[in-house]
């Protein structure tokens, strides 16, 4: 694999992912535990497999069925005519370098791993974070902004709150509504019970303009991937998501049967976890 890093919260990100549970169904299933000593070791005895294992406290008596509520992106099958503008304009990069990462190219701009607690928020988190990071971007570093995944929560009425939301949907509402910052609205729902949408900001004393992405697009295929992190920083992406990963700790993941300071690097061009067909990036409104 070229060592493209995606940062998205990894560009992916992030943070916490997007992310969709994705599991055979079986008897019992959701009563197994999320990681075992066994399924560790099965992963870093194997010859050829590279990434590495361990075991996370975080995760200890924890069933499969407790980790359901972080897990917050629905299936999403776009329609052939969008309702809303997804043309942004994609920026031509004849040479790709074999290694890239947003963190070191833009350190000032990348919005840091962030806990969404107990709510299935992913989907706001990260949407939130990649615009965060593209006005960063877009501005030449002028425009510094971490914005808020709780406004999302509280006024998205396309998505579903903490029972999750649709990455499309969460760009139609960066484009057609915006978001004040984080510091307007503070994430509060990390207990999965999600307040009102607000008129004004839920901290007192604070003010904020909306900040809002003038266009949005879903990427077609890794060329556009890699040439939109190159040239604009973050994007946004859902994967399916195996048993194995919150096993995760370093290399290139690949399912076999979590990790770099909340960042992970993931097999390319083999459409591990179905990473790459639910990827959106958006153009700030400057």
């Amino acid at each position: 694999m070229n060592g493209f890093v995606y940062n998205s919260f990894l560009v992916i990100c992030l943070l916490l992912l997007a992310v969709t549970f994705l599991f055979a169904e079986e008897k019992d299933f959701w009563n197994k535990p999320i990681q075992t000593r066994a399924l560790v070791e099965q992963v870093n005895s194997q010859v050829g497999v590279g990434w590495r294992a361990t075991s996370y406290p975080h995760f200890d008596n924890m069933k499969l069925s407790d980790f359901r509520k972080y897990l917050g992106v629905h299936n999403f099958t776009e329609p052939t005519r969008s309702k809303f503008n997804v043309r942004a304009e994609l920026t031509k990069v004849r040479n790709l370098p074999e290694q890239f990462d947003a963190r070191k190219e833009w350190p000032h701009c990348i919005t840091p791993i962030r806990n969404q607690e107990q709510c299935g928020s992913c989907w706001a988190f990260s949407a939130s974070a990649v615009l965060s990071d593209r006005f960063c971007v877009y501005s030449n570093g002028s425009v510094q902004v971490m914005l808020s995944p709780e406004y999302m929560l509280e006024c998205s009425a396309q998505n579903n709150a903490c029972n999750g939301g649709t990455l499309h949907a969460a760009w139609q509402f960066l484009v057609s509504v915006g978001i004040p910052t984080d510091s307007c609205v503070p994430y509060s729902s990390g207990n999965g019970t999600v307040g009102h949408c607000p008129s004004k900001c839920t901290v007192p004393g604070q003010t904020s303009k909306f900040y809002k992405a003038a266009a949005a697009k879903k990427l077609e295929n890794m060329v556009e991937i890699m040439t939109e992190i190159k040239t604009h920083g973050s994007v946004q992406v859902a994967i399916a998501v195996y048993r194995d990963l919150f096993s995760y700790k370093s290399g290139v993941y690949h399912h076999v049967t979590w990790g770099l300071d909340g960042y992970f690097w993931i097999l390319r061009g083999h459409n591990e976890c179905g990473f790459g067909k639910d990827v959106w990036a958006g153009k700030p409104a400057l």
